[in-house]
């Protein structure tokens, strides 16, 4: 079950997705001026460190290393980083605010030393996806984390260690985090106020939350685990993402959008090796899938039993008096991995994504719609990109509703999956009730930002403001 699209020779530009580098400032050959540069850029990535900002979409692990970590990511002994040349540079616009000739030589430099000559701007075409090794003992921190540990550049490999964030997907989370933390505080209290729930037993409800969270986060990392492991010897590419969210700063719209204020890379995981043009994601969910999902469900649904049971006797005294906050809760009503991903099913899912990937060619060999087809992840619209249209339209079919689905697929029947789903459009019959109630749960002031406007969309250009003014060193 493979497909044959591949795109056209000029979808790519020639540049390939930049691997990361470290290079002295002095061996950039720029004069001592455009120190300035990266000294003021590199003291706004530091101060947010030493600010405390809750890092809300990291772990405990990975938020504990960036703050010990301190200024890691800024301007540090003469070093210029490529999180830090990006920052340079996109507070140059990519070069379309470089106003002097200081600015336009040092984005010149850095366009050719960290970004291997690509465009910015979609328009110009998309970066080609980059093979990439991930982490062997560990290829995923989570659903929606890779590890890389190398680059291919020509013939050889560069060892370069970064975490990539997946564009366009946020899974239950399986990790501690503050993230995690806030969407237990605001779902308890959404079930307290629905449910009428004594306040003595508000801390347990929390815990109960928290181990279904983590449980359903632990299924959407076997799906992510599972891959890791099957594509190591076949091959795994990192692909762009561009930013379609421009409402500050209207030129960055359709950008490439590749470090983000953490310090990870942000990208596209895609299945394959270079120049990769069947699709290999229908195999994977037909053969490979069921037997992953076998092998970690005694291990994960235990664990999950466990952290429940010693509130078996509150949980019974609610299947008596709260039914419905029983079914949300009981690790009797959870997703059991092998019956939502049996064979069967299975191979529902892959003839599925076929037929998606012969109607939208995007699609073929991209994990994060993949996951969102079978239902273990939600799109991310929040932090809207030039793939999340392909991934919401993924989406419908494990929500059973696309026309050619009869029923839902993975976890998307669980109303604790709808609840940590990010979506809160009112007309979106599975948005989150918990999201629509408290908007800052996801740290936004307006509902509205949770599925903000494509900025290439008319409606939207001609709601711009004017463009913030730079003034250029001289």
């Amino acid at each position: 079950m493979t497909l044959t699209t591949v795109p056209t020779p000029a979808f790519y530009q020639r540049a390939f997705f930049p691997t990361p580098a470290v290079i002295p400032f002095a061996g950039l050959k720029l004069p001592i001026e455009a120190e300035k540069l990266f000294k003021n850029a590199g003291r706004s990535m530091a101060s947010a460190i030493a600010a405390g900002r809750p890092f809300q979409e990291l772990d405990d692990e990975d938020s504990n290393r960036l703050h010990a970590a301190g200024s890691r990511f800024g301007y540090r002994d003469g070093m210029v980083t490529s999180s830090l040349a990006f920052r340079v540079g996109k507070m140059m616009r990519f070069g379309k605010a470089a106003r002097s000739p200081l600015w336009r030589r040092t984005w010149a430099v850095l366009e050719e030393r960290f970004f291997n000559g690509a465009s910015f701007f979609r328009r110009d075409g998309e970066v080609r996806p980059v093979e990439v090794r991930l982490n062997p003992d560990k290829p995923f921190a989570d659903g929606d984390t890779a590890k890389i540990v190398s680059f291919k550049q020509g013939d050889g490999w560069v060892d370069s260690k970064v975490s990539v964030r997946m564009d366009g997907i946020d899974t239950p989370e399986s990790n501690p985090s503050e993230k995690l933390r806030r969407g237990v505080a605001y779902i308890s209290r959404y079930l307290g106020e629905e449910h009428a729930v004594d306040p003595a037993d508000m801390d347990a409800l929390g815990r109960l939350v928290q181990a279904r969270i983590v449980y359903l986060g632990k299924i959407s990392g076997i799906v992510t685990a599972g891959f890791g492991a099957h594509f190591a010897d076949i091959g795994v590419r990192l692909g762009p993402a561009y930013t379609r969210v421009a409402k500050k700063v209207p030129a960055l719209c359709d950008s490439l959008d590749i470090w983000d204020r953490y310090g990870r890379i942000v990208g596209r995981i895609m299945a394959g090796g270079e120049n990769q043009g069947e699709d290999l994601l229908a195999g994977f969910i037909e053969a490979v899938l069921p037997g992953v999902m076998a092998g970690a469900e005694g291990e994960y649904l235990a664990a999950y039993r466990e952290k429940t049971r010693p509130y078996a006797a509150l949980l019974r005294r609610w299947k008596a008096d709260k039914p419905e906050l029983h079914g949300i809760l009981s690790a009797k009503t959870a997703p059991i991995p092998t019956r939502i991903f049996s064979k069967n099913k299975c191979k529902r899912l892959a003839r599925l994504w076929a037929e998606f990937c012969a109607e939208n060619p995007r699609a073929i060999n991209d994990i994060q719609t993949m996951m969102a087809l079978i239902g273990v992840t939600p799109p991310y619209p929040k932090y809207r990109g030039h793939l999340t249209a392909m991934d919401l339209s993924a989406e419908l079919y494990a929500l059973g509703r696309a026309p050619q689905v009869q029923e839902r697929y993975g976890m998307t029947f669980d109303p604790m999956y709808i609840f940590v789903r990010p979506v809160a459009d009112p007309n979106d019959p599975d948005r989150s009730p918990v999201y629509s109630r408290y908007p800052d749960m996801s740290g936004v002031a307006d509902i509205s930002e949770m599925n903000p406007p494509d900025c290439t969309a008319e409606s939207c250009r001609a709601k711009k403001g004017k463009e913030i003014r730079l003034r250029p060193l001289s």
